[in-house]
């Protein structure tokens, strides 16, 4: 028999042992969530014979017009479905599940961002569709981005609090369309990059400030998650910022509405699905950012 509900108390470490089974996270980053952002209202569970068998979290997030209207609406996060119980209709179950119970509370979007490519057809026929494009650039080792020389100019790249990192990002994305989030999802991030040996940064370069989310991959490859700049400073930025591994190979994020002249590719990150009548126009929902996405 099958049973859909919240979260009851006594329920963590099972639910731990399904997330570490499917995503393999380090223990500390899953402890971590379940300290400072898990909470039993947000996270819903489907129990097979009594037993935990799959989990969601619901994490409550809203998306900003470039007119600064905002609409509440929730991520759904570490989907995951324990080995025993996958292949039986058990995710898309729960899936559906928190459509209505995210409708039943009044919010207007579910989120998501699919782990790898191929899950998007697992959510299309939920009524997903791609979304929240970003501009990912890739450099090389040995290459320098746009720049002919090394820049010569003083950088200031110094770890900042998740509130001053909130504030600057809100600033940088201000009249863009994008999601914006809780200061305990700030706190999650900053904990995650630091459990990669980098932070969460704040840039000062020639009188602009800025801020960048940065994590170190393998074989000290540099991941810089999210990077809000001055779109004319973004090259020089970059220089600045892969010092932070000694130049190794780089992947740069940062929103699709740069523009061109920062090169990269640009594709969406997550996937939307409207749970109700809102103020969100089709413009908003091709162009808003994402960026961060605790992947």
């Amino acid at each position: 028999m099958r049973e859909v509900r919240l979260a009851a108390a006594g329920e963590i470490e099972r639910q731990k042992e399904i997330w570490k089974r499917c995503f393999g996270d380090s223990g500390l980053y899953i402890d971590d969530f379940y300290l400072n952002r898990y909470h039993p209202d947000h996270t819903m569970l489907l129990l097979q014979d009594g037993v935990i068998a799959a989990m969601l979290t619901m994490l409550p997030v809203s998306i900003l017009t470039a007119a600064g209207r905002r609409t509440e609406g929730a991520m759904l996060y570490a989907i995951a479905t324990h080995p025993d119980h996958q292949n039986r209709g058990i995710g898309r179950q729960l899936v559906e599940s928190a459509h209505q119970h995210l409708r039943d509370c009044g919010l207007a979007f579910s989120l998501l961002v699919p782990a790898y490519e191929e899950l998007g057809d697992f959510y299309r026929p939920l009524g997903y569709r791609a979304a929240f494009p970003l501009r990912e650039i890739y450099v090389k080792r040995n290459d320098l981005y746009m720049l002919p020389a090394a820049p010569k100019s003083t950088c200031l790249i110094t770890p900042i609090s998740p509130a001053e990192y909130n504030r600057r990002r809100e600033l940088l994305l201000a009249g863009h369309p994008h999601v914006s989030y809780a200061l305990q999802d700030i706190v999650i991030q900053q904990n995650l990059a630091r459990l990669s040996g980098q932070d969460i940064y704040g840039i000062s370069l020639h009188g602009f400030e800025g801020c960048a989310v940065v994590e170190k991959g393998l074989g000290r490859h540099l991941f810089i998650k999210e990077l809000l700049m001055a779109e004319e400073m973004i090259p020089e930025t970059i220089e600045h910022l892969r010092q932070l591994s000694l130049g190794q190979s780089t992947t740069v994020r940062m929103p699709a509405f740069y523009g061109e002249g920062c090169g990269g590719a640009v594709r969406p990150l997550g996937m939307i699905k409207l749970m109700a009548e809102t103020g969100l126009d089709i413009a908003d929902l091709d162009s808003a950012y994402l960026g961060l996405a605790f992947d």
